[in-house]
This record gives structure tokens, sequence and C-alpha cells, in this order.
């Protein structure tokens, strides 16, 4: 979904979506790399000099797989976001973030597309790795997948 930036000049626009919104489903299923069952935001769009400002809450569920072994984790995030958005290429002097605002993304063609804005508010939620909650069971599995890799390789060697 595309939101012109001139459509920030005049006041704040308010977006909300839910996971009946397609744009919003299928942004945050790609994020997470898994099934979704829950999602609501309500974000703020700001415009500052030529900087966008989203601020504003998210909450989703779904589930997703481990990457160690692949099992199926339940992921839930309840957050509140703050990103900020500039013009590509722009070589003015840039503005001053807080450190809750060094998360900066860039626009361009005078729009903002929030689909990719949502994936980047969930990227940056999730964790860089996820593990299954049980870690004892999932060692197992990733002990068990090693020891078949492993027989299946030594086989192959032995044609």
């Amino acid at each position: 979904m595309h939101l012109a930036i001139a459509a920030l000049y005049a006041k704040p626009r308010t977006v909300s979506f839910v996971l009946a919104d397609d744009w919003a489903r299928e942004a945050t299923e790609v994020a997470l790399e898994g099934v979704l069952e829950h999602l609501v935001g309500d974000w703020t769009l700001q415009l500052d000099g030529v900087c966008v400002e989203v601020k504003g809450s998210l909450a989703f569920a779904g589930t997703g797989h481990c990457d160690r072994c692949y099992e199926s984790v339940r992921i839930e995030e309840s957050l509140q976001v703050h990103l900020a958005y500039l013009p590509e290429g722009h070589s003015g002097k840039d503005p001053e973030l807080s450190s809750d605002q060094l998360d900066v993304g860039w626009y361009r063609n005078k729009s903002i597309i929030l689909d990719d804005v949502l994936s980047e508010a969930i990227a940056l939620a999730l964790p860089s790795r996820r593990v299954c909650n049980d870690a004892g069971a999932c060692d197992e599995r990733m002990g068990a997948m090693l020891q078949a890799a492993h027989q299946t390789n030594s086989t192959a060697h032995d044609l």
C-alpha cells in the first residue's frame, strides 16, 4: 500500500490495519516466514521536514519455524513502533534522531510503501534466530537430524 508524502503536508495521517487487510497480512506473513493468526496496528505518519516519522502500536501472533530444527514455533509480539524515513538520496542535513529512532529507512518517488514499513517493524521486533521454547527437545531433534545426515553421507561415500 503506497502513501503519497504529499498527503502528510497538511496534517499527520492515521493508518489502522488488521488481519483482514490483505496488504498488511501479506507483509506480516513474509516477515514472519510463517502463518499469521492475529494482527492489529494503529500508526500515525507525520512529516517533519523531509523525514516521515511512523509511530504507533503493533500486535501480531502466528507460527513460524525454529531455525535449528524447523519445528513450529509460536510467535507473539506487542510493541510500540517508532521508525523514521528519509527520501532516497537525501543529501541535506540529517535530522536529529534520538536513540530510539536510529532505525532510519528510505522512501522514493515521493511515496512510502506501508507494506515495507510493516515488514521492517516486524523484522526489528523479532530475534535474529528463532528457536524452540523447549531447548532440550530441540537439541534431541537436532541430534537425530545430524546423525541421519551423517549416516546418509557415510552411505553415499561407501558407494
